[in-house]
């Protein structure tokens, strides 16, 4: 496999550490072993570090820090103490990011008090990725705010400056065809699975690799998931085609912890087989699954990930969903969605909404036939 694309170790490290982890590769050690060594990085993200080492490659180091450096660097200093900025990875992003700026502004001369909007314009056009144009804009517009407030610049050069609004790109469902190459290239009972509950629940990867054995309501058909981005739970209700899968999966699988996914018989590693696999491992499990069903077109693999099982859900399902009321409820409360506090506000759910999910998700699935 490899090196993941845009993987740059400068963003995430210091020459320090960059060099203690060549020295650990010369040494022979794998990514596992340097990701432990290294806290803090992940064994996916010294995979590619790894490889990247393997092939020579040098980071571009900022060079010394010049007199614009300098007082930038001070401000930006004044401004964790004053907003009370505790947080390392934050603290490190900002510092970068006004090292970029610096390095920009020494380039072409330009003091501190005389920068101009259209020298913030063209320093933030330089990056082609529309979100990152948007954070380092905002970050200048709020250290830029105190420079002004304590009198270090005599004008706001972002004042002007207005932070693009994001393009949201459609994302394409999955067809049947494709569902059904994806599931033919399943080979183990843990693969089928995973598939599985992200299309017949629409969950998130973390939420599905979180699943417990006691989150599961085989009776009840309801999967409780106590923790969902933005806060709070939901309950999921079960198709059963995924119930019959779930237990064919339990029934093939030896479960030594308390979480639904484990590494596999066929792990190398005999101390890991039925274990608990974290979001890694079942990352990886699923990218080389679409791989593998995507072989053949290369741009429609680009297009897709695991969150568009979660986009397929809703749109299937929203097919299904009545015009009432109570559906529409039922299925923004399953979903777990932000904007049912909004809808909650005015609105009450109904006690028999998970009756109502259940009954949607059975018109979705039960006439489906793709593995």
């Amino acid at each position: 496999m490899k090196a993941r694309p845009g993987i740059v170790p400068i963003r995430a490290m210091t020459r320090k550490k960059w060099d203690k982890l060549c020295k650990l590769v010369s040494e022979g050690n794998g990514y596992r072993k340097v990701a432990r060594i290294m806290k803090g990085i992940k064994p996916l993200t010294a995979h590619d570090y790894v490889k990247l080492c393997q092939a020579g490659f040098q980071p571009e180091w900022p060079k010394p820090e010049g007199r614009i450096m300098k007082e930038l660097l001070d401000l930006t200093a004044s401004y964790f103490v004053s907003e009370n900025v505790k947080n390392k990875c934050t603290r490190r992003a900002y510092t970068q990011h006004i090292i970029h700026l610096s390095q920009y502004l020494e380039k072409m001369n330009i003091p501190l008090n005389r920068i101009k909007p259209e020298h913030i314009r063209d320093m933030v056009e330089q990056y082609k990725n529309g979100n990152t144009r948007r954070v380092h804009l905002r970050l200048y517009k709020q250290i830029f705010s105190w420079a002004l407030l304590w009198k270090k610049i005599g004008h706001d050069p972002t004042e002007m400056l207005s932070v693009e609004q994001e393009v949201k790109v459609p994302i394409k469902i999955f067809s049947d065809k494709e569902i059904s190459e994806i599931y033919a290239a399943c080979k183990l009972p843990i693969e089928r699975l995973l598939v599985s509950l992200y299309l017949y629940t629409g969950l998130r990867l973390m939420e599905v690799v979180k699943i417990k054995l006691e989150h599961i309501d085989f009776e009840r058909r309801i999967l409780y998931v106590p923790y969902v981005k933005g806060g709070g739970h939901v309950t999921k209700p079960l198709p059963v085609t995924l119930i019959a899968e779930m237990r064919d999966y339990m029934a093939q699988t030896k479960i030594k912890c308390e979480y639904l996914i484990v590494f596999p018989e066929t792990c190398f590693y005999i101390k890991k087989r039925g274990t608990y696999a974290g979001p890694d491992q079942v990352n990886i499990i699923m990218q080389r699954i679409l791989d593998a069903a995507f072989a053949n077109d290369t741009k429609r693999r680009a297009e897709v990930s695991i969150h568009t099982f979660r986009h397929t859900y809703v749109t299937l399902n929203a097919k299904n969903v009545a015009t009432s009321i109570s559906h529409r409820r039922a299925f923004i409360k399953h979903m777990g969605w932000s904007s049912e506090k909004m809808l909650d506000k005015y609105l009450h759910i109904d006690d028999d909404s998970e009756a109502l999910a259940t009954e949607h998700v059975d018109k979705t699935f039960d006439n489906k036939k793709w593995g």
